[in-house]
């Protein structure tokens, strides 16, 4: 039997022991992979955008709630604000843009928003696009039968569909009956053209199919606020360079209703850059402490370890084991373990992460395909503490080894 099968029956022997290491270590490995995927994949969208927008404005929320609704189309339904206040805004202190968004319905995710003629202003304004902005097909037209809509690149290869095809798209909201306060069957009309952004990934449709589901939702008591509007999610706006304290303008104008709130995006940016840099402190903090307690459980194990080959070292000797293979039974027991507690931990790694998007759903957070240089360097530290972590008992091993030659001398 060689050292790597002594290694085996011993960890089988402390079965007990054994489990609780290997749990220790996916623990670990779980928690702190999972809080540097969140904290890197945070990072890496929110730290190089450029947004193109200067000024959110939606229902009252927190600031980060309103600007991911804005920059990532993620708005809750039946949060709404007037419709109206787009031309009062226009009228009294006059952007450059400013564009209408209301998210009333999704199909497999991805998100149905109504708004009008000006978002192909917008669009152009975010740029990026190379040739034609509706690559496929061509804009909707309103007072159709089937609600006509266009889709973002990304939506239309995530939901293999095209121009010319059709599908069931409905709110998430339900009314009295248990059923989708708006539940239709729409058309594609069109594809946008490939731009790297956020609206890659949702559809557009005319927002009066959006009002018809906000006057739904009100004769069922789901709509807020609680009165007959005609409502939008959001508006994002630009505005004009040319033009002085536009600014303060409009936040006077926002501030001054009861259920609007008011962002600037680059403010906003700013501060969630700030708290990322924080949190990657915290994250390795806690990847640290994680990894702390899972090396106190593997070292309590090889103390117990080095204890019992202390207690059976005659009977390893008579069976003609030498002070090297024991040595090597030990190492190989930590490389089991650690083998086999970084891929379990690896799975709960992946698993956590998938739960955040089901359950979630976070329009930022992104699944990739490969492990980010961290994860793997983290991974590789902590097989290198595991192995390093017998080193006790092999050292107490020799001690033993020692004493006796001294006492026989």
């Amino acid at each position: 039997m060689n050292a790597a099968d002594l290694a085996y029956l011993s960890l089988v022997r402390r079965s007990s022991s054994s489990l609780l290491a290997v749990l220790a270590i996916a623990a670990a490995i779980g928690v702190s992979g999972t809080l540097v995927v969140l904290q890197e994949t945070m990072s890496e969208t929110f730290s190089n955008r450029e947004q193109g927008i200067d000024v959110l404005i939606g229902p009252k929320s927190s600031g980060l709630q309103l600007l991911l609704d804005g920059l990532y189309f993620s708005a809750r339904e039946g949060e709404i604000i007037g419709y109206q206040l787009q031309k009062t805004i226009k009228e009294e202190v006059g952007p450059k843009l400013i564009v209408p968004f209301a998210l009333f319905a999704e199909h497999q995710g991805v998100p149905l928003i109504g708004t009008d003629d000006s978002i192909l202003d917008w669009l152009k304004h975010q740029g990026r696009f190379h040739g034609k902005m509706v690559a496929r097909g061509r804009w909707f037209n309103l007072h159709t039968d089937d609600p006509e809509v266009v889709l973002g690149a990304r939506a239309a290869e995530t939901l293999g569909v095209g121009p010319d095809d059709r599908f069931r798209a409905f709110s998430n909201l339900t009314g009295r009956d248990g059923k989708p306060i708006w539940d239709r069957t729409v058309r594609v009309v069109g594809v946008l053209a490939e731009t790297g952004q956020p609206h890659d990934g949702a559809m557009f449709t005319p927002i009066e199919n959006a009002w018809e589901a906000h006057y739904k939702g009100y004769e069922e008591g789901i709509v807020h606020p609680g009165k007959k509007v005609s409502g939008v999610s959001w508006f994002s706006v630009v505005l004009d360079p040319d033009k002085m304290d536009q600014l303060e303008e409009m936040r006077a104008l926002v501030q001054g209703r009861s259920v609007a709130q008011f962002i600037e995006v680059d403010r906003e940016l700013n501060w969630l850059r700030s708290f990322l840099g924080q949190g990657r402190n915290l994250t390795g903090a806690m990847a640290i402490l994680s990894l702390f307690l899972a090396s106190t459980v593997l070292l309590l194990l090889f103390v117990e370890r080095s204890e019992m080959t202390r207690r059976e070292l005659g009977l390893y000797r008579a069976l003609g084991y030498s002070r090297k293979e024991i040595s090597m039974s030990i190492l190989w027991e930590s490389f089991y373990l650690g083998v086999v507690g970084l891929s379990l931990g690896m799975i709960l790694e992946r698993v956590a992460h998938l739960m955040v998007r089901a359950i979630w759903n976070p329009p930022w957070l992104s699944v990739a395909p490969w492990p980010s240089s961290t994860l793997i360097f983290l991974w590789i530290s902590t097989l290198a503490v595991i192995l390093l972590i017998p080193s006790v008992a092999i050292f107490r091993l020799y001690r033993i080894a020692a004493s006796e030659a001294l006492a026989a001398s």
